[in-house]
């Protein structure tokens, strides 16, 4: 019989084809490598951990997966817990994280639809001018997990211009635009996507959909940490009216209506940028990358992971009556 490692990795990495091989060597003995996944953001209601453990065993790999025994602790086991610093200095403020159930994880090769998550109320309680430590301490063994990050602070949004009082763009034609912003203390890797938000009904039911269409542009990333570099992406409404015909199907049977156009700006910290390119998949062949994670371990075992901050602004737009006027004329129902 072979035996099996198989590492938990974090939610939006694709796991990769499943007509690979799930049967594999290892000439490693099992080691309690612990896996560790969380991001504050200040505009989160709560905060969630995710903990887990490495696991090896005989047999199919992906069939170990969907077994939650394979890689869940005890839940007596973990303790997890965040402190505050300032310059260094623990200010005396400490958030304890209790265990949740979590049922609407997607299907996949984990187990699904109910994971157990660590979470904590932490909206209004966190400073962006301090750092916050994580510890995750197993209560059998004493091993401690630990890690620190400090908050992507406030940005500002300097273009498509906002006027809250009547917020208007518009994706004419050819015309060339930038999306513009001054990057945020803490702040390395940023993602622009336009949201385009529209209604589907289907006549005589009475019932509306909502729907979205997202157009993301590649990260961009600051030159350094200490906020206010001018940032911007560039695009042409060509396009973003070319996105919209590419990804709303022709459908004679419903009627859509135009809704607002969002711009999201999302923001990670440092680490959590390493963390996604490190993880990110490469055109080489050599598939072999080398690991990354800013989690510190008190035994020889280890631990992987990530633990870091992100924040994000969103900005919505109706559109002028050009951009409707076109979006009108392409044939996809709308009225």
């Amino acid at each position: 019989m072979k035996r099996i490692l198989f590492l938990l990795m974090l939610p939006f990495i694709l796991l990769g084809s499943s007509s690979c091989e799930t049967d594999f060597d290892v000439t490693a003995e099992w080691k309690d490598i612990t896996v560790v996944y969380g991001l504050l953001n200040p505009l989160d209601t709560f905060t969630y951990i995710k903990v887990n453990k490495a696991f090896l065993g005989e047999g199919n790999a992906l069939a170990m997966a969907a077994n939650p025994d394979s890689s869940y602790y005890n839940f007596d086991e973990i303790v997890v817990t965040m402190e505050e610093y300032l310059n260094g200095n623990f200010t005396g403020k400490t958030f304890t994280f209790d265990t949740v159930m979590v049922h609407n994880k997607d299907l996949g090769d984990f187990y699904a639809p109910d994971q157990v998550l660590y979470r904590c109320q932490t909206l209004k309680q966190l400073n962006p001018d301090r750092t916050y430590r994580l510890y995750v301490r197993n209560t059998r063994t004493g091993k401690e997990v630990s890690a620190e990050t400090p908050l992507v602070s406030g940005f500002s949004i300097e273009k498509p211009l906002y006027n809250p009082n009547n917020p208007v763009t518009g994706f004419n034609g050819s015309v060339p635009y930038t999306a513009q912003w001054y990057s945020a203390a803490n702040g390395k890797r940023y993602e622009v996507t336009i949201r385009f938000n529209y209604y589907e009904t289907v006549p005589g039911s009475g019932d509306t959909t909502h729907k979205t269409v997202n157009w993301q542009f590649s990260p961009r990333k600051s030159d350094g940490l200490d906020g206010g570099e001018l940032m911007e992406v560039q695009y042409e409404g060509s396009g973003f009216l070319n996105y919209i015909k590419s990804n709303i199907p022709v459908d004679a049977t419903v009627k859509r209506s135009i809704g607002k156009v969002d711009f999201i700006f999302s923001v990670g910290a440092d680490d959590l940028n390493t963390y996604i390119d490190v993880n990110e998949p490469g055109n080489s062949l050599v598939q072999e990358k080398p690991e990354y994670t800013n989690l510190v371990s008190t035994d020889e075992n280890g631990a992987i992971g990530i633990f870091s901050s992100r924040t994000m602004k969103v900005q919505s737009y109706n559109l002028n009556t050009q951009t409707v006027s076109l979006l009108l004329d392409m044939n996809l129902s709308f009225y």
